[in-house]
């Protein structure tokens, strides 16, 4: 044991030793004029506003990536080879005002921290683009997670190391725009946000579950559609109440808020939950699992959250009654306080038929979610 636990410290210090330290910031006051860029600004500007006024410190995109060109992220990855040279960590601040952020780099599977680059924004807004090199005797495969803070607030990236091909989602621009996960939806149903999978890696002669593609799913009632919903409190006052959904696949943050009529705050609740991707492949009798981490930072309005296993066509809030819940290792499935680590189905997958379709179903809260669709193939 002791012999065991000696080779695994060894592990970690030579992972230390071998990073390089590499730092950079850039202050942008309109990032640029290339046709890039201005997709780019435009693309981070529809969906979070004018990034010229004054507000709260916030981190808005924020992804790791094969490469970044002109401080342009290629790729968003959600798993690296074994053999990457370079792991990007990219993202944009707003508000900031020449404040320090650190940058930290965490192998998750024993909490080890590799590094940390600190680094002083500009006076408003920006990119910060964070490198970690290869150590000499290469990574450890595994899950890892970049966390990003500064001026009170913190956003984090989770992803993986794994002995195969590197998982990746391009970044296009096409007729000058350059697709991001939108707050753009109608009213009438939940808007979904669809990104298309990379290859699985098993044979598909292979009988199993095939990963093809995931989805965001909307809120109905999310402020940018609807507003401020209005109630009545039980004396009879007038309310609004609100909700918002902000973030990307891997990292999102839910808000929710009460006010009366004329303004005034009554109350407010929020929760931000992270995750690995599931396993791209299921063989008959495998369990989907990921690593999850749900943390609540007011409690008020925000309801438990679940991942579930169901027909194809199930959106975030229902479910069949042949549902597989996915659960902590103590059994609970519906976590309505802080948990961080292994989130896993409670049966293995059936054995289908050629073409049959099911999916995870991500049901976050307050009518948000995510979907990640499965084909069986044989």
């Amino acid at each position: 044991m002791k012999k065991t636990i000696l080779m695994l410290c060894l592990a970690m210090v030579l992972l230390l030793a071998g990073c390089k330290d590499i730092t950079d910031t850039f202050k942008a006051d309109s990032f640029g004029k290339s046709p890039q860029e201005t997709a780019m600004v435009e693309a981070i500007t529809e969906k979070y506003g004018d990034l010229t006024k004054d507000g709260e410190p916030r981190f808005l995109e924020a992804w790791v990536t094969t490469n970044v060109d002109s401080f342009i992220p290629v790729d968003i990855v959600s798993k690296y080879a074994l053999n990457t040279e370079k792991l990007y960590a990219w993202f944009v601040y707003d508000n900031f005002h020449e404040a320090e952020v650190e940058i930290e780099w965490i192998y998750l599977d024993n909490n080890y921290s590799i590094h940390t680059f600190k680094a002083t924004t500009g006076e408003d807004f920006g990119r910060g683009s964070f490198i970690l090199e290869k150590p000499d005797d290469g990574w450890v495969t595994g899950d890892y997670q970049v966390i990003i803070r500064g001026r009170s607030i913190q956003k984090t990236i989770n992803f993986e190391i794994i002995d195969g091909a590197t998982v990746a989602v391009p970044l296009k621009i096409t007729d000058g725009k350059l697709a991001l996960v939108s707050a753009s939806a109608t009213p009438t149903a939940p808007a979904m946000t669809t990104a298309p999978a990379a290859s699985p890696s098993p044979s598909a002669t292979q009988p199993g579950w095939y990963f093809t593609r995931w989805e965001y799913v909307m809120s109905s009632v999310d402020v940018s559609l609807v507003g401020g919903r209005e109630g009545r409190t039980s004396a009879g006052d007038g309310i609004l109440d609100y909700a918002k959904g902000e973030g990307d696949k891997n990292n999102f943050t839910i808000s929710v808020w009460r006010t009366f009529d004329n303004g005034k705050h009554i109350a407010s609740g929020s929760a931000v939950t992270t995750w690995t991707d599931p396993q791209q492949f299921a063989a008959e009798g495998q369990k989907l699992s990921m690593n999850l981490s749900r943390q609540i930072e007011s409690s008020w309005g925000i309801p438990q959250m679940s991942v579930t296993v169901d027909m194809a066509e199930i959106n975030p809030g229902g479910g069949t009654a042949g549902k597989v819940n996915f659960a902590t290792p103590d059994g609970n499935a519906y976590l309505s306080k802080n948990y961080e680590g292994l989130f896993e189905a409670q049966k293995g997958m059936p054995k289908g038929k050629l073409g049959d379709k099911k999916a995870i179903i991500m049901t976050l809260g307050s009518g948000y979610g995510f979907k990640y669709y499965y084909e069986w193939r044989q």
